[in-house]
């Protein structure tokens, strides 16, 4: 059996003329409201304190933010210009 999962992926078209680097697959995420119609009986309810916690009275409900992995930076360090010294005047 699969776990549920609000997180949704798929895969973008990819171009050949495509300035940058494909993102091969890309994700977005569903509430989960979406998948619970209409609200059951004796729906089980966390305490008021945890609630105001995790933004939702009902367990049911709770969808915490995944970490989600981003891609690696294009370039690893920024690249920088060597200062410039200031000229010395010449003396005549």
């Amino acid at each position: 059996m699969h776990k549920y999962s609000s997180y949704k992926t798929y895969t973008p078209y990819i171009s050949k003329y495509d300035p940058c680097p494909p993102m091969k697959v890309k994700s977005y995420s569903t509430p989960i409201n979406l998948y619970l119609g209409f609200q059951p009986m004796n729906l089980p309810q966390y305490q008021a304190r945890e609630a105001l916690q995790k933004g939702t009275l009902w367990p049911a409900l709770y969808s915490p933010y995944e970490k989600v992995k981003m891609r690696k930076p294009l370039f690893s360090k920024p690249q920088t210009q060597p200062e410039l010294q200031p000229e010395e005047e010449e003396m005549d």
